[in-house]
């Protein structure tokens, strides 16, 4: 049955995001170039029509509720593409800018630096009570804004 994700390992499921979201910028026209080696936390670069350029991570998620990026690797990036996999549904695809996170007043997003860890890190907390909170990032809603090259904050470098 299609769409059984617990079928899939981590690294399958991982694998799969990312090359997801790469065809759904590719399919709302901007061109998508791939990272060779992955250690600055840069999945791919996208580029819309006009030159603007956007350095995307990709997090993949299906039971969990929080995923993060650490603070060293979250400044390289302009934009995080969450992709989440829900047994025997469709993926659902976001899209938050990097500058989103100083905005955000609900707790879906959020910068912590937890005891135990070495470094800070901007969390996503996709959790029911936030479902709410994170339907304006569907990457519907948010992809025409890179596409034309309306962004906020940092988002983006001519190219």
């Amino acid at each position: 049955m299609r769409h059984e994700w617990s079928e899939l390992n981590n690294q399958q499921k991982g694998t799969y995001g990312e090359y997801l979201a790469k065809m759904e910028f590719t399919m709302y026209g901007l061109s998508v170039f791939t990272a060779e080696v992955d250690d600055r936390g840069i999945d791919f670069v996208a580029r819309n029509k006009g030159g603007m350029h956007f350095d995307v991570q990709v997090k993949t998620i299906t039971g969990k509720n929080y995923t993060y990026i650490s603070e060293s690797k979250f400044h390289n990036i302009d934009v995080v593409c969450l992709v989440v996999l829900k047994e025997h549904s469709e993926p659902t695809i976001y899209l938050l800018k990097a500058s989103d996170w100083s905005k955000d007043k609900s707790g879906l997003l959020n910068y912590k630096h937890y005891p135990n860890s070495k470094e800070p890190e901007y969390g996503i907390n996709f959790t029911k009570k936030r479902v709410e909170h994170i339907q304006k990032y569907k990457f519907d809603n948010v992809i025409s804004s890179l596409k034309e090259g309306e962004v906020n904050g940092p988002l983006g470098s001519a190219g």
